[in-house]
């Protein structure tokens, strides 16, 4: 199980060279006055501007703790449908200084990356992923411990890509859109397929969420919160079981329910 402490220690960057692995600190003591006029010493979540480029053209700037800044460069940018294999990217380079993370990545004459446009997203291919009861209740209490950043300062938040009630790599960032991104990132780098596995988020459901899990493959959508209309409208058209509300032993399922067993344990 990887939390965010040790997040890079499973990472294979053997066909990066250079890899800047430049996680910074992601919270920040402050001084502030509780309710008895008491005077403590607080963490609050720090928020830098990152700007992504590839190929010596801006993307977009994100604001980020800075916790995975590789990882959300390559994250984003594959949910945008910019890069889709990691062995033809050459280098990705963090210059905290500049406030930029630089992409390289090969070309060639079949190379028709369009920087403007993401590609068209189609459902996902059937499947047997069968989620249990169970295991919701069991990845729900894994989860549970790893949130470091938010039990410290709040103001995040989190991001998993699970299989069964094991946590491969958990991610914790200023907005939910950047934590979905670090885990594109982290499949991304590793080879990971999504199709048997499941993306827990600690915020809502919508529509870009959605979508996020869509391009990383991810058949089942858990959250803590809650959804939106047009986000369970997508969800139906890609064929992704939402679930949500789901905290201890109660959860919802808003579309997808053949593929949760109800057998097990009565919690």
């Amino acid at each position: 199980m990887t939390n965010i402490s040790d997040g890079f220690s499973e990472l294979d960057y053997n066909s990066l060279e250079p890899l800047s692995n430049s996680e910074l600190k992601p919270t920040l003591n402050v001084k502030a006055t509780d309710e008895f006029g008491n005077i403590r010493d607080v963490n609050i979540a720090e928020e830098r501007p990152i700007t992504i480029i590839l190929d010596n053209q801006e993307i977009a700037t994100l604001m980020t703790l800075g916790l995975f800044p590789e990882l959300l460069s390559l994250g984003y940018l594959r949910n945008q449908g910019l890069i889709d294999n990691a062995k033809n990217i050459v280098s990705v380079d963090v210059d905290w200084k500049q406030e930029t993370v630089t992409v390289e990545k090969k070309h060639s004459d079949k190379d028709t990356t369009d920087l403007h446009h993401a590609n068209t997203l189609s459902a996902l291919p059937s499947h047997e992923n069968i989620i249990s009861r169970d295991t919701i209740y069991g990845l729900l209490k894994n989860i549970s411990n790893l949130n470091n950043v938010y039990r410290s300062a709040g103001g995040v938040h989190g991001c998993a890509i699970c299989s069964q009630t094991t946590v491969l790599f958990f991610a914790e960032d200023i907005g939910r859109h950047n934590a979905a991104d670090i885990i594109s990132g982290y499949m991304f780098l590793n080879n990971i397929v999504g199709i048997n596995k499941y993306l827990y988020c600690t915020g809502r459901l919508t529509s870009e969420i959605v979508i996020k899990a869509a391009r990383m493959q991810l058949p089942i959508l858990i959250s803590r919160s809650g959804i939106t209309h047009l986000g369970l409208d997508i969800a139906k058209d890609l064929n992704i079981t939402l679930i949500a509300r789901a905290k201890g032993t109660h959860f919802l399922i808003y579309h997808g329910s053949e593929f949760v067993s109800f057998e097990g344990s009565d919690k």
